[in-house]
This record gives C-alpha cells, sequence and structure tokens, in this order.
C-alpha cells in the first residue's frame, strides 16, 4: 500500500496465462477487472494512466474498456489457440491506494476446446496489499540436501512488526522473534512453509504471506507400510541366508508392521 502521506506508489501485476496440458484451448477474450476506491477492499483509487501490455504482442492485443477493466484479444481468429506455452498479460502504472487489506482480481475467460463452443469463465484471485514498508525475504536452507537424521538451519529477513511461523509435516513453530532457526533431524524430503502476518495497528484484518523451501534426504526412512496378517507370529534370523523368516499358525487377526 502506499504510504500515509505523500505520493502514491505504483505497482505491476504478471498474469500468466497458459492451457494446463497438451490439449490446447482456444481463447478468443480474456478480461482482467478490479475495483477502483479509495477502501481496503480496492486495488487503487485511480483509474486513469494505468498502462497494459500483453505478450506475443505480434498475435495478441490489450486495451482498457472501462476504469479497472482490460481486454486482451487475439488480433486474427488463428491466434486464438492457447497451449502450454500461453500469454504474459501486463497491468503496470497502477497508483496503489494508502489502505492496506485484501482486494479481489477478477480474471474472465471466453474459452472452448473446440474452437466452436465459448463459455465464459470467471475466477477471483484475493490479493493482499501490505503496510508501506513491509519486506520478507530469502527464505533459505543452509544445505539443499542432508543425510538422514540430519536437521537443517533455515534463515530469512523480514520487517520486525510481524508474526512468523515456520510449517513442516504437522507442525508449527513460532518463530516471531527469530530470523533463524534449526530444525529437528529430517527423515524424508521435507518443504517448510514462512507464514508471514503483519501487525497492523488499528485493524483486525489477517493478512498474510508464504515463502517455502524444500530440503531433500539422501536413502530417506521407509514409510511404514501395513500388512495383514491371520496368525500369531514369531520371527528368527538365518545368518547363512541373511533373512528375516517370519513362522506362525492362523490363530488372530494381528496385523505386522513391516
Amino acid at each position: 500500500a502506499s504510504p500515509p502521506d505523500g505520493d502514491l506508489t505504483t505497482a505491476a501485476l504478471t498474469i500468466v496465462v497458459s492451457a494446463g496440458s497438451d490439449q490446447t484451448v482456444y481463447c478468443n477474450e480474456i478480461r482482467i477487472l478490479f475495483d477502483i476506491g479509495e477502501l481496503a477492499q480496492n486495488f487503487t483509487n485511480v483509474g486513469t494512466g494505468i498502462l497494459a501490455a500483453v505478450s506475443p504482442s505480434d498475435q495478441w492485443q490489450i486495451a482498457q474498456i472501462d476504469e479497472g477493466i482490460f481486454s486482451a484479444t487475439p488480433k486474427k481468429p488463428m491466434y486464438n489457440k492457447i497451449s502450454t506455452a500461453g500469454l504474459v498479460i501486463q497491468i503496470y502504472n497502477v497508483k496503489v491506494n494508502r489502505e492496506v487489506g485484501t482486494f479481489a482480481l477478477t480474471v474472465q475467460e471466453n474459452s472452448s476446446t473446440d474452437g466452436v463452443t465459448f463459455t465464459r469463465h470467471t475466477d477471483i484471485y484475493n490479493l493482499s496489499k501490505f503496510p508501506y514498508g513491509f519486506f520478507v525475504s530469502d527464505f533459505t536452507a543452509s544445505i539443499a540436501q542432508v543425510d538422514d537424521g540430519t536437521p537443517v538451519l533455515l534463515t530469512w529477513h523480514g520487517s520486525a512488526n510481524a508474526t512468523y511461523a515456520i510449517l513442516y509435516g504437522s507442525e508449527v513453530v513460532d518463530v516471531s522473534l527469530l530470523r533463524r532457526w534449526t530444525s529437528t533431524p529430517l527423515h524424508n524430503d521435507t518443504t517448510f512453509l514462512l507464514r508471514v502476518s503483519p501487525v497492523i495497528e488499528g485493524s483486525s484484518e489477517l493478512i498474510t504471506t508464504y515463502l517455502q523451501t524444500t530440503v531433500n534426504v539422501r536413502n530417506p526412512d521407509l514409510s511404514a507400510a501395513v500388512v495383514a496378517v491371520k496368525q500369531q507370529m514369531s520371527v528368527g534370523h538365518n545368518p547363512e541366508l541373511n533373512a528375516i523368516t517370519i513362522y506362525g499358525t492362523q490363530t488372530n487377526n494381528n496385523d505386522l508392521f513391516v
């Protein structure tokens, strides 16, 4: 968000559009919409002077058709095919208003899988405007790969007036007063999430951002599997065969964990 006083800061939106598989999708319009206003749920209070571009520009074009509404269309019908390569739409020189909060970015597409029957689909993305000067970055692990049973050091940079938590597996660790933290010993590949929420004076709205990093484990532990066996078990080791043999007779419904 822009500072309480002085000039408004500018921001840019980048929207990447592509097909989710090798199947070609036909599209004859993509619209980008956001509300104009002074409130926390508005992106900007200035609807003029906003610029837009689309790539590849030799095949697609974009225009502002009203305040806060942009329409991207293919220059010729033959260019309406969207593959995994896709499009990049940029909306920039947006003067962000001064209110911290979350605004709705609406994306609409007129699309088809056969190039004949087109249907409008709409999705809404909730994007947060953080306090002016807030920052968080460089969430990294001291090493990308460790041996089984080895902890890892995680470090990051971030603003002081915020809450921080590290999430992994079922664990949630409060690290608000830290900027470096050593994990428990790792036994499997692990993705760590850093959850950050700035503390906003006079506001009950919670806005959150996430950073992530993944650490791989060499020769990780095997996950436990359950084998249902309907017998009383005894286990013996044959040193000549270097094997474990299981003996038993079917007497009950105990589960054997291997």
